[in-house]
């Protein structure tokens, strides 16, 4: 039963980002650990879930999506911030 549960937050966190020619596409191309690798990366909420379901076992509330979205920004704004500039 675990494997079908990560298999249909798999499916559900691909269609949250990619199109379906899209997840056609790297379904083909990596294999279901990579997959996950992927959407860790890209998914804080994904990541807690997968990596960590004992303790993460329901959708985070909106105040903490909302927590998570403007340190994403955050870090990104950083980011640009942080590139060497040219002398």
């Amino acid at each position: 039963m675990d494997h079908d549960r990560q298999n249909l937050r798999l499916k559900q966190y691909l269609n949250k980002y990619f199109s379906s020619t899209k997840i056609e596409q790297l379904v083909g191309e990596f294999s279901f650990s990579e997959l996950r690798k992927l959407l860790g990366e890209m998914d804080i909420e994904f990541f807690a879930s997968c990596y960590f379901p004992k303790y993460f076992d329901r959708k985070f509330w909106a105040v903490s999506q909302g927590v998570i979205r403007r340190t994403e920004i955050q870090v990104r704004q950083q980011r640009v911030d942080c590139q060497p500039k040219e002398i």
